[in-house]
């Protein structure tokens, strides 16, 4: 905190209350949206927000953007007046009507000036420069009245200003010449002459009409307005139009152009003009209220020219201008109320400022067309929702539009943090007229603009968050802030929640984790006090609330927990921490406490609220269920004055079990709405903060859309081809189809209307179907009447009360006609009655024939099924084919009998049995590429081949060629023999005499030959399983030597390896005892030599014997240490060459091992350690016990340690008990993956063969251990966690 001498705190003190002050007084010219003439009530924000238009379609859609006139008619359909044709929209397309220079029904021209809708359906459109038409949605076409120059029965003029009509729907018409009347019934065209209003006609330069009432017609001119008095009979047709008509010119209009004529629900008339701004007046009265624009006065007119007028509710009348937008103002005073202005950064105002028409629908909906950028629509019963948003025409607008934080003052202020420029101060009757911006060099200010969170303490004094540089505090009196950091003690830089308990006490939530700052002292104070507080730390704080006097619920994302303040605890609330079962998500998005002090809880997936909490246990129920809503996410709770809770994306009343989800029809739309974006003013406006700026919520004011839209028939179709739509359809007999395209006309979000139609009589039930399948089509419906049904919903799924029935008449052909039909099935009831007295006396006569053949065949039947059972009941190849042939002789005597076998891999037919007039023939073949052969053309086509006589064969094959063995036969018969679809050959009967076979000895030869496929497939099935039987054995004979030769090796190569590392070890204790005997050797010599010379001294000979004692020792201690490397290395090979049962102590007899392994891993990183008891005695092979122990040690340093050049421990546990031991060889080194872990024992499986590897290593120990020693072993691993072999072994190996 900043401390400031006495008189710079005053001054600090008057400029603050300056700078608070300062927006409740200062009145700025250039404010353009909302400027009441009088303030509104308590400074509202609400009424500083703007309304909220939507786009409708495109300047493609609507050509150039131009909507010249706007008109709804009977049925519901919205028609737009363009420049470039005349537009009908039913909510999903346009259907545009065009001029068409050959076509006189078509639209006389297409630059629609206005519109008028007749009490009978028929559309009026006036054009620029060619006349009226008039649209007849009975027969979709126009019928044209245009001005001719010597009819006086013509309108005066083809540029058509203007168009009114009565209930009758008698027309007037509004010229660039004069006025015109033209009957309703009889089509007739009247000029209409009119006294009295010398000055409004001085040009007959009409402009706008206005028929109300019974008698009164107002006409406005270039001019002046003028009060017309319409003759008696008007309305019937029987007035005299010849007669001038009686006006009255109201001078105060004299000389201004009246563009436009209104009459609100009061009776007042209001008139537009182009250069005098709006007016309005009593009939009858003088006196005339203006509003005037005043360039620079935003409590005037925006614009001088108004061109469109239009009252949407009592108390409010919309003038659109051709240049300021629209001006709203009060309906009874004329004041003005707000101007509606398109602003480019304003996403929700309108499209240009330059207005071409206004509309009122029948739903309340307000359309407002643009001179050049299209179509908006607004929905005034939406009226609780406002947007404040960056605006580029408006100085007190936002700096930034991605709102992420909002508060309210104490002193109303309300406080905008943004993603960017900092934070905004709005005066709620102005807009934003301060601000604080980042500036990361001055540490009195912001640090980056990045603003989370925003709070006010009972201090007076504002914290805010950041989401990149941490906490700060602003200091009202000194006007600077104060930095926090995680130097100060914030676990995180991202501050997103404040949230202040009683005890001044303020909790800081960030990205990392709470804090508790001392408001008092603003010091970051230490949460260890608390129990279980490490619960807190690392989790991402999203939201708090509290729950006086005691609790602080914090919501993060990846769970629910509270803090007891009193009793100094944390607890965590979930299933993971068996405190809940009944929270719908760990991720909590928002909380709330509501007005009854229960909490609520917003998740991804819904809404809950706290039933029961116990200090421990919590107990949530779903509000979405109490409602019946779907399951969905909520977030951004707020509770308004009825008890119902906003969640940012509608709201529940948990009272009255209802909900209502919102969308951007219902004006519910601020882009994305942040998490933490929200605050509820003192006023009970709710404020949620988004990516596109402020939406303001007036809960109160927020209504139920129940309108019942009118249902349409867009567009109707028969034969493809579009018709009108008739009260009753009538489809002629040669109808193919007809396709009906339909709209529930609630314009204000079309595409969630729901739909359901039947065709009674045809369909059995509604179908349902949603926007994007309103086209549906029936074909070749029967005969009938039908009734055609159609319903829609709203925009909120409610049924409208309005349908559509169409009645369908489908016509019959004269065949399908009842008369037809009668004498169609006379005709067949004679016939069939004739024929059942023929068919009586022939099924007599067949009766006999029929039961001699059914014993034939009975016989024939019998006979081949024990055919085919002696057939098929050899496996034997030639037994098979011996069979066939006795079979088929005995039943028709073949002179020739061949049967041919398909050798697919030599591409030809093996006829392997063949016998002609009893004689067997020599084995031949035929190959597939002779396609003159007979066999050929039936394996080949897998067809049956027929010839009664040899020249019918031509029939199959090119040229008879002469037989490859016996004698050439008059009749064949080849029949191929097929299993399933594959064929294995044929079988061919032959006789030398023509036509010797008959129909049913061809017919038992085809059973004969199916019977001998079956048999032929088996006999080779069963020599191919042979065969395979024999080459599997063998393989399996060869896999077992080779398996055994491999193991062999492995156990040689290991028993190598243990070689070759003793002879290193045994190498330097040699080296060191042939060292000591040398130098021993040569003491010995020089010793001889002084006493030889007589020189051999007392200390000569005392250094000789220590030389010589030294010597010595090192020669015993080496030679023993490499006698012990022998001894160890030869009990080892010993035993694994020698497999003896023995009893063995097994530490003793592994530290035996390990000693001879130990140059596997002496030269690198890895160490072993043992931990083994003193004794443990096991009767087992030895030799196996080395083995396994040389195999796992080896197999961890080449795995776990990459062949030792990673550093790690390898260690050795033994455990003993009773009936057997626990051996267990753990690593810290690379670990397995889950394939390899689960392959470790298969055989010749390594994840290094490319550096040698076998695979044989850690199969050679299972079997060891499973099979040898009856143990078992396991293995468990995981990547990078070490490995462990856990192996069991029963103390006896018997």
């Amino acid at each position: 905190m900043i401390r400031l001498p006495g008189l710079r705190r005053v001054v600090a003190l008057l400029l603050l209350l300056c700078t608070y002050l300062m927006p409740f007084t200062a009145v700025t010219a250039t404010e353009t949206s909302v400027h009441p003439s009088q303030p509104a009530t308590g400074n509202s924000f609400f009424e500083l927000g703007e309304l909220i238009f939507q786009t409708i379609g495109d300047n493609e859609q609507i050509p150039q953007g131009v909507v010249t006139a706007l008109a709804q008619d009977r049925d519901g359909f919205i028609w737009i007046g363009t420049q470039f044709g005349l537009l009908r929209f039913d909510g999903y397309r346009f259907v545009t009507f065009l001029h068409d220079p050959k076509d006189d029904t078509s639209l006389s021209g297409s630059f629609i000036r206005s519109l008028w809708v007749a009490p009978d359906g028929r559309v009026w459109i006036g054009t620029f420069a060619d006349g009226i038409s008039v649209y007849n949605p009975a027969t979709g076409r126009f019928k044209r009245f245009e001005h001719n120059p010597s009819d006086n029965n013509s309108l005066y003029n083809n540029t058509i200003r203007a168009l009114s009509g009565d209930d009758q729907g008698n027309i007037y018409a509004a010229t660039d010449n004069g006025l015109n009347h033209i009957e309703a019934t009889t089509g007739r065209v009247s000029r209409l002459k009119i006294t009295g209003c010398d000055q409004p006609l001085i040009q007959p330069r009409l402009r706008s009409l206005l028929l109300r009432g019974t008698n009164t017609l107002w006409v406005g001119s270039k001019t002046g307005l003028c009060r017309v008095t319409l003759p008696n009979g008007h309305a019937s047709g029987e007035a005299n139009w010849q007669q001038p008509l009686s006006g009255e010119t109201l001078a105060a209009f004299n000389q201004q152009n009246v563009f436009r004529l209104f009459q609100d629900a009061n009776h007042a008339i209001w008139v537009g003009t182009t250069d005098h701004g709006a007016a309005f007046f009593m009939p009858g009265s003088d006196q005339v209220t203006r509003i005037h624009h005043r360039p620079g006065d935003p409590t005037s007119l925006s614009h001088h020219w108004v061109n469109g007028i239009i009252q949407p509710d009592p108390e409010h009348i919309w003038l659109s201008t051709s240049g300021g937008g629209i001006t709203v103002v009060n309906a009874n005073s004329g004041a003005v109320i707000r101007h509606i202005r398109h602003d480019p950064l304003n996403p929700y105002s309108i499209n240009l400022d330059s207005m071409g028409a206004l509309l009122v629908d029948a739903s309340g909906l307000i359309w407002a067309g643009t001179w050049g950028n299209g179509l908006n629509r607004h929905n005034p019963h939406n009226g609780a929702f406002r947007t404040f948003v960056r605006r580029l025409s408006y100085p007190h607008s936002l700096s930034h539009e991605d709102v992420r934080s909002i508060t309210e003052l104490d002193n109303g202020q309300i406080w905008v943090g943004n993603a960017q420029t900092g934070i905004d101060i709005i005066d709620p009757s102005m807009g934003v007229v301060a601000g604080h911006r980042p500036d990361p060099g001055d540490p009195s200010k912001l640090a980056d603009g990045y603003v989370r969170v925003i709070r006010q303490t009972f201090d007076g004094s504002v914290w805010t968050g950041s989401a990149n540089t941490g906490l700060h505090h602003f200091d009202p009196l000194s006007q600077q802030f104060t930095r926090y950091s995680k130097a100060d003690g914030l676990p995180g830089y991202q501050v997103v929640m404040l949230q202040e308990t009683a005890n001044g006490q303020l909790w800081v939530g960030t990205d990392e984790g709470l804090a508790l700052m001392d408001i008092k002292t603003r010091q970051l104070q230490p949460l260890s006090a608390f129990k279980n507080h490490t619960l807190l730390s690392g989790k991402p704080v999203l939201t708090m609330a509290y729950m006086a006097p005691d609790l602080l619920w914090v919501g993060t994302r990846i769970g629910l927990l509270v803090l007891d303040l009193k009793a100094k605890t944390v607890t965590e609330i979930s299933a993971r921490a068996q405190t809940t079962d009944t929270l719908s998500d760990n991720y909590i998005k928002s909380l709330l406490v509501d007005s009854q002090g229960r909490l609520l809880v917003a998740t991804p997936h819904g809404l809950d609220r706290l039933v029961h909490f116990d200090g421990h246990q919590a107990q949530f129920e779903s509000l979405d269920q109490l409602a019946g809503r779907p399951t969905g996410t909520a977030g951004n709770l707020m509770e308004d004055a009825q008890g119902r809770i906003w969640n940012g994306y509608g709201w529940l009343d948990p009272s009255a079990q209802s909900f209502e989800d919102l969308g951007v029809a219902d004006d519910w739309d601020t882009g994305t709405m942040w998490t933490g974006s929200y605050t509820k003013l003192r006023d009970g406006t709710l404020v949620f903060g988004g990516t596109k700026g402020i939406l303001l919520l007036r809960p109160g004011r927020w209504r139920h859309w129940t309108y019942h839209p009118p249902l349409v028939i867009s567009e109707l179709a028969v034969n493809n081809q579009p018709v009108t739509v008739p009260k009753q359809l009538v489809l002629p007999p040669s109808t193919r189809s007809f396709s009906v395209e339909f709209a529930a006309l609630d314009f204000t979000a079309p595409h969630s209307n729901r739909y359901a139609y039947q065709l009674v009589g045809y369909d059995e039930q509604w179908i349902p179907v949603d926007a994007s399948k309103r086209h549906i089509t029936y074909t070749r419906l029967p005969p009938g009447h039908y009734q055609l049904k159609i319903k829609g919903s709203n925009r909120k799924g409610q049924w409208s009360q309005h349908q559509l029935n169409l009645a369908v008449i489908q016509l019959p052909a004269w065949y399908e006609t009842w008369w037809f039909r009668l004498g169609l099935l006379l005709l067949i009831t004679s016939l069939l009655y004739l024929a059942y007295l023929w068919r009586i006396k022939e099924l007599k006569q067949q009766q006999v024939a029929l039961d001699n053949l059914v014993q034939s065949r009975t016989a024939n039947i019998s006979m081949l099924g024990t055919i085919g059972k002696d057939i098929t009941s050899t496996l034997d190849l030639s037994s098979v084919l011996e069979r066939v042939y006795k079979h088929v002789n005995e039943l028709m005597g073949a002179d020739v009998f061949v049967v041919g076998i398909l050798d697919r891999e030599n591409q030809r037919i093996s006829c392997r049995l063949a016998i002609e007039k009893g004689q067997k023939l020599p084995e031949f073949e035929y190959a597939l590429s002779d396609t003159q052969r007979p066999a050929v053309w039936c394996v080949t086509q897998q067809k049956e081949l027929r010839v009664n006589q040899i020249s019918e064969l031509t029939q199959y094959v090119d040229h008879i060629a002469a037989p490859v063995s016996g004698a050439e036969s008059e009749s064949l018969v080849y029949l191929p023999l097929i299993i399933d679809t594959r064929i294995i050959g044929c079988l061919t009967v032959q006789s030398f005499q023509p036509h010797a076979f008959s129909d049913n000895d061809v017919q038992m030869l085809r059973t004969i030959a199916n019977y001998t496929a079956i048999a032929l497939a088996n006999a080779d099935a069963v020599a191919q399983l042979e065969s395979t039987f024999n080459q599997l054995q063998t393989a399996h004979e060869d896999l077992k030597v080779t398996q055994q030769q491999l193991v062999q090796q492995e156990k040689m190569a290991g028993l190598g390896r243990l070689v070759s590392g003793v002879a290193h070890e045994i190498n330097t204790p040699l080296g060191i005892g042939i060292t000591a005997g040398s130098y021993a050797s040569k003491a010995l010599a020089e010793c001889e030599q002084k006493l030889a010379s007589g020189k051999l001294s007392k200390d000569h000979l005392e250094q000789f014997f220590a030389t010589l004692q030294e010597s010595l020792q090192l020669l015993e201690s080496n030679l023993g240490r490499a006698a012990q490397l022998v001894k160890n290395f030869k009990q080892v090979a010993v035993d694994q060459s020698i497999e003896e049962l023995s009893t063995i102590n097994l530490p003793d007899y592994l530290n035996d091992v390990l000693t001879s392994l130990h140059p596997k891993w002496k030269h690198t990183q890895v160490t072993v350690k043992t931990d083994f008891p003193s004794e443990a005695r096991l009767s087992t092979y030895p030799g196996a016990i080395a083995q396994i122990l040389t195999n796992l040690v080896d197999n961890a340093i080449k795995h776990a340690f990459d062949e030792g050049t990673q550093p790690g421990t390898i260690r050795i546990t033994i455990k003993d008990t009773p009936e057997q031991l626990t051996w267990i060889v753990t690593d810290d080194g690379a670990g397995m993956s889950e394939e390899t872990r689960d392959k470790v024992f298969e055989p010749f499986y390594t994840t290094r063969r490319s550096h040698g590897g076998t695979g044989l290593g850690m199969h050679i120990v299972f079997n060891i251990v499973t099979q040898k020693l009856k143990g078992t072993i396991e293995c468990h691993s995981e990547p990078d966690q070490g490995c462990q072999f856990t192996l069991v072994l029963p103390k006896s190996s018997d």
